[in-house]
């Protein structure tokens, strides 16, 4: 009886994964971090500047001053946008806020607007095409424009970029050699959840070294 030679059937080795370090990781390069000069600003400067200095990554500052009545309002349609010296003295003021960005030897770039401060971070972060969203999740007592549920809530639901909210805290972050080693990380299954993860393990892989 003649032996038959049983076929060979080629079998799919699997593609090795590339080693960590050679993985691509998507940096951050821009941060925009919306202040109103509370202390959930203040951390939230904190924070970006610890997110900012493995990367010397950008931050951009954006101020949002509310619409006013004018004094003589019987004769007016409605609120107006604050004038001109306002805007520069609150400049003047943002420059000192953010002194923590030019110590740490960040780039910044400072923008007072006026009017609805959703909108204008919305835009900001399309304009500019940041990476990150850093922000408090209050603000000053008495302005209801900072709240959970208002602000940060419309930014988180519509942003283009990751958001991270940050709360009022009693002591200042740690430096960036010190970040903490696991990072929470809160996606979809969407384009963009696949862009927070990817960011989330860079500023992580970052931290760790």
């Amino acid at each position: 009886m003649k032996a038959t030679a049983s076929p060979v059937i080629p079998t799919r080795q699997p593609r090795a994964e590339p080693p960590e370090d050679r993985r691509a990781f998507l940096p951050i390069r821009r941060i925009l971090c919306p202040v109103d000069f509370s202390d959930f600003s203040r951390a939230a400067v904190d924070r970006a500047v610890a997110l900012a200095t493995p990367f010397q990554a950008e931050i951009t500052a954006l101020f949002a001053l509310p619409f006013v009545l004018p004094e003589d309002a019987a004769r007016c349609s409605g609120p107006v946008a604050p004038e001109p010296g306002v805007q520069s003295a609150v400049a003047e003021d943002l420059e000192e806020f953010l002194r923590p960005v030019r110590d740490a030897g960040l780039g910044l770039r400072i923008c007072v607007r006026s009017g609805d401060c959703v909108g204008h971070i919305l835009d900001e972060a399309r304009e500019r095409a940041s990476d990150l969203i850093v922000m408090g999740t209050h603000g000053r007592s008495g302005l209801d424009r900072w709240f959970l549920g208002s602000v940060t809530d419309s930014v988180l639901r519509k942003a283009p970029c990751p958001v991270l909210a940050v709360p009022r805290m009693a002591s200042p972050p740690r430096p960036p050699a010190s970040l903490p080693g696991r990072i929470v990380c809160a996606v979809t299954l969407s384009a963009e959840g696949a862009r927070t993860v990817s960011r989330s393990r860079s500023a992580g892989r970052r931290a760790r070294r």
